[in-house]
């Protein structure tokens, strides 16, 4: 029997949720089709009828998970108190992550650094090299706006905030006993933007 379009979208995102697991807990290159499939009880058939391949899953991955954040900062960086807004989105992203974005981390975090070439590389260069731009205009924009003095040091700033993102990344990843990560995450981001506001004399 066809199933109906709900359906069809319902396997769909059980698929996309075991790749996602299955490539941050064991590694993009060890994951095979077969292994996703059998991690959500379904045959590789249904894998083919929404993918090509696992080159195909990761794009669609991209497109749930990794496009929306930089989107979400562009429109903090597209308004007139774009200082403020980053902040906030930053904290409302990092405070509120939860097994899904757990995973995203991981998988970032722990994929191999060894080919450059491979898909997973290419995508981590990529959001590196926009996450990079969008902190730099984030600073330039503020500089001009008086949101932050004009005379910081524009990569002393870029610095700490993109350290405070890799820390909070950190926590998630491998968090530590007694320690709210959610919690301080929001904390450090306030942080960070305050002393980059009032910078030490």
């Amino acid at each position: 029997m066809r199933k109906t379009k709900a359906e069809a979208e319902k396997t769909r995102q059980t698929l996309l949720t075991s790749a996602l697991k299955l490539f941050a807990q064991n590694s993009y290159s060890a994951t095979g089709l077969a292994h996703i499939a059998k991690d959500c009880g379904l045959t590789r058939g249904a894998i083919y009828w929404h993918f090509e391949n696992k080159a195909d899953i990761l794009a669609a991955l991209e497109a749930l998970y990794f496009k929306p954040f930089i989107a979400q900062m562009d429109k903090a960086l597209d308004s007139d108190n774009a200082w403020a807004e980053s902040e906030r989105q930053l904290i409302d992203i990092f405070s509120h992550i939860r097994t899904k974005g757990i995973y995203i981390m991981q998988l970032f975090e722990n994929h191999p650094k060894n080919n450059a070439q491979d898909e997973v590389s290419k995508l981590i260069d990529t959001y590196e090299k926009i996450r990079r731009k969008q902190i730099y205009q984030l600073i330039d924009k503020a500089r001009k706006n008086k949101e932050i003095p004009a005379n910081i040091d524009r990569h002393l700033a870029f610095l700490q905030i993109r350290n405070t993102m890799r820390g909070i990344v950190g926590l998630y990843t491998n968090p530590i006993e007694g320690i709210n990560t959610q919690h301080y995450a929001a904390l450090m981001i306030r942080q960070t933007f305050k002393q980059i506001q009032r910078p030490l004399a």
